[in-house]
């Protein structure tokens, strides 16, 4: 960078220098400045594998946006130059002779004289994330509601629920970190996807009505009747393994993913007209597709980020015969399907 003359005094402001160090091996080189790097006002750039130099690696610089404004390969000592206009985060992508391709974000700040990266073989490819998350959950209603086992035959009205909060986990990983290239890997990736939330019944009238086919009442018809119901405390638990695919921007990170899920359902102390309010549960397999957007923070081998996320469920709960009291079963099918919005952070390492 060129020095900067002042109107008042004339005299050069101090001059910087930002050494960048991207190693494929191990760090030592790095821990103190490096001389053959000292380049004033420009960027310097040293691979090394094992404490040794790389020449012929391909090193690419970006800007925040993305785009490239140079690239060089590196001389007989591992080395490249570069020029940089600001104090500002740039993309590093280095590409070895042998194939190895390492990406690292580097925040260069004002008045920063030396920045040391290390991006060494022993780091893994693939891009491992953990995040925690919260949200809304607008589950709708229970619907296409029937009896089942000693109900069957019985047909319900939909049963409507209230709106609930929804808290989860998620872990996964991507086939590898993002690049400047964009290479195929860093498109795809999975993860594990854990959810708690308490989408209760609300207080309302269902319509049943219908002949039973089976069980005791074989045969009896009920014809249409209106049944108040208090409302129902239900809790739901749901295990989802997503498939994903994103574009793997260095800030902003789209992203659309799905898969199938297993579904915890409890429904609790709803009186559908029997002896005694009936609790039971079960255990279903559906399904969960999800979209959403990630923005990342600068870093090197750690890098935070926050998200937010919609996502639609489905699944066919069967709950009766469980509850260990005959009195307080609850015989009856519904299928469950929220749409749920979330946001979370989360740190990929």
């Amino acid at each position: 960078m060129a020095p900067h003359h002042s109107k008042a005094n004339k005299m050069k402001a101090p001059r910087k220098r930002t050494v960048v160090c991207a190693i494929l091996g191990m760090s030592s080189l790095c821990l103190t400045p490096v001389p053959s790097l000292a380049v004033i006002g420009n960027w310097a750039v040293v691979v090394v594998e094992k404490e040794r130099p790389v020449p012929g690696a391909m090193v690419s610089v970006a800007f925040p946006d993305g785009t490239i404004f140079d690239t060089k390969k590196t001389d007989v000592r591992g080395e490249v130059v570069m020029r940089v206009d600001k104090p500002r985060s740039y993309g590093v992508t280095v590409k070895t002779p042998a194939g190895q391709t390492r990406f690292v974000q580097v925040a260069v700040a004002s008045g920063q004289s030396t920045t040391t990266i290390d991006v060494g073989v022993s780091h893994s490819r693939i891009d491992p994330y953990v995040a925690l998350f919260g949200g809304v959950n607008f589950p709708g209603s229970f619907t296409n509601v029937k009896g089942i086992e000693a109900n069957a035959g019985l047909l319900e009205s939909d049963v409507a629920l209230k709106v609930a909060a929804v808290v989860g986990a998620k872990v996964g990983l991507f086939l590898q970190q993002p690049t400047i290239e964009h290479g195929w890997r860093e498109w795809i990736g999975g993860e594990i996807d854990l959810s708690y939330s308490n989408p209760h019944v609300k207080a309302q009238t269902v319509r049943t009505g219908g002949t039973f086919t089976s069980g005791p009442n074989a045969g009896l018809t009920v014809p249409p009747t209106d049944l108040p119901i208090a409302g129902a405390h239900v809790r739901v638990m749901t295990a989802a393994m997503h498939v994903l695919v994103r574009y793997p921007g260095q800030y902003l990170q789209p992203y659309i993913g799905g898969g199938p899920a297993l579904f915890w359902g409890r429904i609790a102390n709803i009186d559908l007209g029997g002896a005694a309010p009936g609790t039971a549960s079960d255990v279903s397999l559906g399904y969960q597709v999800v979209g959403g957007l990630r923005a990342l923070l600068p870093g090197d081998t750690v890098r935070w980020f926050g998200f937010v996320e919609g996502r639609y469920q489905h699944v066919s709960f069967d709950v009766g015969g469980n509850s260990h009291d005959a009195n307080k079963d609850v015989f009856l099918s519904a299928d469950y399907a929220p749409i749920e919005v979330i946001a979370g952070v989360g740190l990929h390492f």
